[in-house]
C-alpha cells in the first residue's frame, strides 16, 4: 500500500478497492465509477444528521457555554474514549452523539463543526510530536458570509466535494486502479454535470427521508427499485480484527518504540498505549491504528 499510494494514505477501504480493481482487470481495461454522487446529491446519511444537530444545538446561545465547559474540563476527551471503547460491542451511538453535540456547541460556524465531526483524531497534538494543528483558513471555513441557516444543505456537501472527495476518494480509486493497469472514468465529475447538479433545487436531492432522489427516479426507469432501495453500505473491512490477528506482528513492528523514535513523528508512549488497548480488546482503535501503521510503513521506505 505505501508503494502504491506513494504518500501516507490511510483510508482502510484502499485494500478492497485495490483487490476489486485487480479482479476487474481480468475482464476489462476501463471501468466507470460513481464517485461524486453522494456529494452532489446529498447521499451521505451524515449530512442530514449534522444539519439537524446544528440547527437544534449549534445556533443556541444558551447551550454554547456548556460546550465550552465540556472542552475546558476534558469532558470531550472522556466522551471520545468511552465511545471508542463501546464500539467493541457495536454500541456507543449515544456517546458519539453526545461527543458530536459538545463539539457543535463550541464551533464558531457550521463548517468548522462539520470538519471536526468527520475528523478521526479530535486531538492530534496529543499524539504527534511538536504538533499544533493550524487554524483552517480556507474561504469556505472562515468566511463570515456563510449563512448557516440558508445554505447549510449546500455548504456541507460542498465541503466534502472540495476536500474529502479529491483528497481521499479520488486518490484511493485512481491509484488502486492504476496499480493494476486499470483505467477509471468518473462521469459524475464531468464539469457540465457538476454544474447541473449544484444548480438543482434541493428537493430533487432530498425528500425528507432519503438522498439522491432524482438519481433514483431516473434509475427506476431501467432497474427495479428493489435492487437499489436499501440501506447504504460502505466499502469497509474488519481492520480492527486484522490488526489483532494476521497483521498483529506487522503492526507491532512498525509501532514499536524503536521504530516510532526512529521516524520521530508520533509520541511513543501514547501510541503504545493505544496499541495495547486495542490488542487487549479494551477498545477498538482499528482505523486509528491503520493510519499510524501506514504512515510508519511509508516513512520506512521514504524518509
Amino acid at each position: 500500500m505505501p508503494a502504491i499510494y506513494d504518500e501516507p494514505f490511510a483510508d482502510v477501504s484502499q485494500v478492497p478497492t485495490y483487490l476489486v480493481s485487480k479482479f476487474a482487470k481480468k475482464f476489462v481495461t476501463v471501468v466507470l465509477s460513481g464517485d461524486g454522487g453522494d456529494e452532489l446529491f446529498y447521499g451521505y446519511g451524515r449530512y442530514n444528521q449534522f444539519v439537524n444537530r446544528w440547527r437544534r444545538v449549534g445556533q443556541s446561545p444558551f447551550l454554547h457555554p456548556f460546550g465550552v465547559l465540556a472542552r475546558v474540563t476534558g469532558m470531550n476527551c472522556l466522551l471520545e474514549k468511552l465511545a471508542i471503547n463501546s464500539r467493541r460491542g457495536g454500541g456507543g451511538h449515544g456517546l458519539r452523539s453526545l461527543l458530536g453535540l459538545s463539539s457543535i456547541m463550541t464551533s464558531k460556524n457550521a463548517a468548522f463543526a462539520y470538519n471536526e465531526s468527520i475528523s478521526a483524531w479530535k486531538h492530534p497534538s496529543n499524539l504527534v510530536r511538536s504538533c499544533a494543528e493550524p487554524e483552517l483558513s480556507t474561504k469556505f471555513l472562515n468566511s463570515e458570509n456563510i449563512n448557516s441557516e440558508l445554505d447549510l444543505e449546500r455548504l456541507i456537501p460542498f465541503l466534502d466535494f472540495t476536500n474529502y472527495l479529491p483528497d481521499d476518494i479520488l486518490v484511493k480509486v485512481d491509484r488502486a486502479a492504476m496499480a493494476n493497469s486499470l483505467e477509471t472514468r468518473i462521469p459524475m465529475l464531468d464539469h457540465e454535470f457538476v454544474e447541473l447538479a449544484f444548480g438543482l433545487p434541493f428537493s430533487e436531492k432530498w425528500d425528507g427521508q432519503q438522498g439522491k432522489v432524482i438519481l433514483k427516479s431516473i434509475l427506476s426507469r431501467y432497474v427495479p427499485r428493489s435492487l437499489f432501495e436499501r440501506p447504504k453500505m460502505g466499502f469497509g473491512v474488519p481492520i480492527g480484527l486484522w490488526l489483532k490477528g494476521e497483521l498483529k506482528e506487522w503492526t507491532m513492528d512498525y509501532l514499536s518504540p524503536s521504530n516510532l523514535d526512529k521516524v520521530g513523528v508520533f509520541r511513543s508512549k501514547q501510541t503504545q498505549n493505544i496499541l495495547n488497548q486495542h490488542l487487549q480488546g479494551r477498545a477498538d482503535w482499528g482505523e486509528h491504528l491503520w493510519g499510524l501503521v501506514m504512515f510508519q510503513a511509508w516513512a520506512d521506505s521514504n524518509l
